[in-house]
């Protein structure tokens, strides 16, 4: 009834409703968060590839290879400093550079994954 004290069951049962309503949304603040990390995170790839795709870029397929390899090890966000380091370095060539960049229309293939040399031993045995 309406002006009754909350008592006993009914406290458990709020208190119980207020802690899962709180853990949704910490979760959902956390889901948004790592959405928007991994969304930088494939932008940034994108930007580096982009520039290594130009006809004299400084930077190698290999490098852009090994900068990919790193985000399978690496935490997220050390990751997106990575990028945005290696970003600010290929840039800082460019300008450095007396050539201007020009695109390469050329199409390319990358093939990556995360397996160990030893996992791949094994499994071909």
């Amino acid at each position: 009834m309406k002006g009754e004290p909350i008592t006993g069951m009914k406290s458990v049962g709020l208190l119980r409703n207020s802690r899962n309503w709180q853990e949704k949304t910490w979760i959902q603040g956390k889901l948004a968060q790592s959405i928007e990390l991994l969304k930088s995170i494939r932008q940034k790839i994108w930007e580096i590839y982009t520039l290594q795709a130009k006809e004299n870029s400084p930077v190698t397929w290999r490098e852009v290879s090994e900068v990919i390899q790193a985000g399978y090890y690496l935490d997220r966000d050390q990751y997106l400093r990575l990028l945005d380091q290696v970003l600010i370095e290929i840039n800082e060539e460019f300008r450095a550079s007396t050539t201007v960049p020009k695109s390469d229309d050329r199409p390319r293939i990358i093939l990556s994954g995360s397996r160990s040399r030893r996992e791949i031993t094994r499994s071909s045995t």
